[in-house]
């Protein structure tokens, strides 16, 4: 089973399901469970109606479904949903997912009853069998399901998939074994002789019927079980209350055991007295069922503990074996407690690996880095992987401060061997954090935080690591004391937009960057670098760009007013907030309520979210399209520092108006022929992207003097359409200063 990386819902998911995936939970309750995870896991309005439907016999119930009807809908709540609308039943004919939009025009599936606007169907497989189909469906106008969405509830009907067969096989077994009115074997006793026998035994035992009647019915029984069954008999027929249900083995003619659950009861009389009535039933298949099941239940408790990309313990199976650890490491006797370390341990600019090598080779890195960490230490020390590139380790009983510092550099320095990743080697290192029980903490969790504070100061050198100390810890709560004063300060608006002119080769003013500042009352103007990591550490960074892009939206509409009609505004959009699902529709309800002028705001997206290869997919090229017809341009931003392909490339010219070159490539203009060369040709490549019908801005930031500045408008790049952003030029600046610098630069 592979779990969606950086998806942290797909494991809540699974793990929930798995509380309630027992023989004792009836089926209404586990379908209210399931129906409840997608509507936590799912954005508003994705889980408006959701209907399970099962196209076999399981478990006597074919169809299933919840309905939840917004208010202003004329539809009953709780009214039972069909699947009207052929949905179920050509997501299962299809054994595939199935998108439906009730505005689809050609649409090949038949309206439904209920006033569905979206819905998303997934087949329910398993074994190559297709047994059922569910669908979530949203009543609400306009919304549209997120590419990620999408994407995270195919992964848990997958997992579903399992978990719901597993479920039934469970629920199938206890059925079986608790009802003695399924028949394997049946006869009548008396005497202890077989006076009448059903055909099922005849084929079951292997015997002729005649070889079975008259014979003593412990022959038909294991050997070791037969003085048992002996003493039951006599005492049944002298009327003692005995067990009449009891498990047991027959055997059959060619010496095989047959386990059996037995059902014995009086009969009618046979020539005057009383017979007993023996049902058995033949249990194996049930009992391999059950030993499968708890197989498949072991498996999935180990994958609840396991993280699945290096197969050591994840955070969560790491945290609770702490705490037991701890635990057993307290001395009973005096109540002191053994020293023990734990290590927080991040990979150095792991980032760089997945952009030059990929995604798959930045997996195979990490994996590797798990191997030799866990053999570098004691097989009773505990390993995990938190997240990203992040390692926790326990270390039990180390002796002393000094061996744990020792054994924590020899890790370092083992993680820093170069790697082979196909036929290249890697080399990186790594940094880490260490905090002490007793001496930091006595919980787990205190131990962690003063780890990942001493942490932080080692990343600050790399290939380092630090104990926890009195100064660290300090430095570590004002570092969440600043975490607070950002919050506090986007609630009042403390963050305003400077503007950073660009002009064309004739050095006229053609638009500018808005780039974040924070106007602290107390720590005055602070650049984006004292406060960007910490807001994107924390998951505020989307709200401070709405902010800026608010800002100069309306920053734009100031510059048109004073008769600046062609004039544009680049505002940096960051990965969270382009993911974001309310991006779109906010930036749309921006737009529409200032009237902003097509191509006046431009957004500027970093080249690793557009080119990463998990990420340049349908939904991203579907969101720059909306984008695009919302009158925004769209522009590359840092680019010639990520793993761009010119495939790639020329995919986005169609959604792209402009590309960004990095200032680190600029730099490099003027210091040899080698910087001049390469950079000629990374514009060489914007004249492969231009097209007839369309002409890409590329614009150079970071240019800093006059010889960049002679390179870069020389006659070479004439049939280039080059803007320039830098010192040289100018300076970021308030909005008022800017307004008066236009100005200025319109001769009278």
């Amino acid at each position: 089973m592979v779990l969606m990386r950086d998806d942290p819902r797909l494991y809540r998911f699974v793990s929930n399901l798995l509380a309630v995936v027992d023989p004792a939970t009836p089926p209404d309750r586990l379908h209210a469970h399931i129906h409840e995870q997608f509507r936590e896991a799912l954005p508003a309005h994705a889980v408006d109606a959701f209907v399970f439907s099962l196209h076999e016999p399981v478990l006597n119930l074919i169809n299933f479904a919840y309905f939840k009807a917004p208010a202003n809908y004329p539809c009953p709540a709780n009214r039972p949903l069909s699947s009207n609308g052929g949905l179920s039943d050509w997501v299962i004919l299809n054994r595939r997912s199935r998108l439906w939009f009730c505005d689809e025009p050609g649409n090949d599936l038949p309206p439904p009853l209920n006033p569905v606007q979206v819905r998303y169907g997934v087949p329910l497989i398993h074994d190559d069998c297709v047994f059922g189909a569910m669908m979530v469906e949203s009543f609400t106008p306009g919304f549209r399901y997120a590419q990620e969405d999408l994407e995270f509830i195919d992964q848990a009907m997958q997992e579903l998939s399992r978990l719901y067969r597993l479920y039934e096989r469970l629920r199938t077994g206890s059925f079986v074994v608790n009802n003695p009115s399924v028949p394997f074997l049946m006869c009548r006793i008396q005497d202890e002789r077989v006076i009448e026998v059903n055909f099922r035994a005849v084929e079951a035992l292997g015997y002729a019927k005649d070889e079975i009647l008259g014979q003593p019915f412990l022959n038909f029984f294991a050997e070791d079980e037969r003085e048992i069954l002996r003493e039951r008999y006599a005492n049944r027929l002298n009327g003692e209350a005995v067990d009449t249900h009891y498990f047991s083995r027959l055997r059959r003619k060619d010496g095989a055991d047959i386990p059996i659950e037995v059902f014995v009861a009086l009969g009618d009389s046979f020539n005057g007295r009383p017979a007993v009535i023996v049902t058995c039933v033949d249990v194996s298949e049930v009992q391999r069922v059950q030993r499968e099941a708890e197989e498949d239940r072991a498996n999935l408790l180990k994958i609840r503990r396991q993280d699945s990309l290096t197969g050591q313990l994840n955070q969560a199976a790491f945290m609770g074996e702490a705490r037991l650890a701890l635990q057993r490491l307290t001395s009973v006797g005096n109540g002191t407690a053994l020293l023990t370390a734990l290590v927080i341990l991040d990979l150095d600019n792991f980032k760089s690996i997945n952009w030059f090598k990929g995604i798959e080779s930045g997996d195979s890195l990490l994996r590797l880095v798990a191997e030799r960490i866990l053999n570098g230490i004691r097989q009773y020390d505990l390993l995990a992987r938190f997240d990203g590139d992040r390692f926790g380790l326990l270390l039990s009983n180390p002796g002393s401060v000094d061996a744990v510092s020792a054994n924590v550099q020899r890790l370092l320095s083992r993680i820093a061997l170069p790697y082979e990743l196909g036929s290249s080697a890697v080399s990186i290192t790594a940094s880490a954090g260490v905090s002490f029980f007793p001496l930091h903490g006595d919980t787990v969790e205190a131990l962690v935080n003063n780890a990942e504070a001493a942490l932080e100061v080692a990343k600050k050198q790399r290939n380092k690591f630090a104990l926890v100390s009195d100064e660290i810890i300090q430095e570590y709560v004002l570092g969440l004391s600043y975490q607070e004063e950002l919050k506090l300060a986007l609630q009042r608006g403390e963050f305003i937009a400077w503007y950073q002119p660009k002009f064309d080769r004739h050095g006229r003013i053609v638009g500018a960057e808005a780039l974040a500042r924070w106007a602290s009352p107390d720590r005055g103007l602070l650049l984006p670098s004292r406060f960007i990591s910490t807001l994107e550490r924390i998951g505020m960074i989307g709200e401070l760009g709405r902010q800026i892009i608010e800002q100069a939206c309306r920053f734009v509409c100031q510059i048109h007013d004073r008769g600046f009609k062609e004039f544009s505004v680049a505002v940096n959009a960051s990965p969270c907030q382009f993911e974001a699902p309310d991006f779109l529709s906010h930036t749309a309800r921006l737009i529409e309520s200032l009237g902003l002028v097509p191509g006046t705001l431009e957004l500027e997206i970093t080249e690793s979210v557009i080119m990463n290869s998990e990420n340049f997919n349908y939904a991203v090229l579907d969101i720059l399209e909306k984008l695009q017809s919302l009158g925004l341009h769209i522009s590359i931003d840092d680019f010639g520092t990520g793993t761009s392909s010119l495939t790639r490339l020329r995919a986005l010219a169609k959604y792209v108006d402009a590309i960004k070159i990095d200032k680190s490539l600029v730099d490099q203009i003027g210091l040899d022929a080698s910087g001049d060369a390469y950079f000629s040709a990374i514009l060489n490549l914007a004249r492969s992207l231009d097209t007839p019908e369309r002409k890409i801005t590329f614009v150079v930031e970071g240019v800093e003097t006059q010889s960049q500045a002679d390179f870069l408008q020389s006659v070479g790049f004439s049939d280039i359409h080059l803007e320039f952003q830098g010192f040289h030029f100018a300076r970021p600046m308030p909005g008022e200063q800017f307004l008066e610098l236009l100005k200025r630069s319109i001769p009278s």
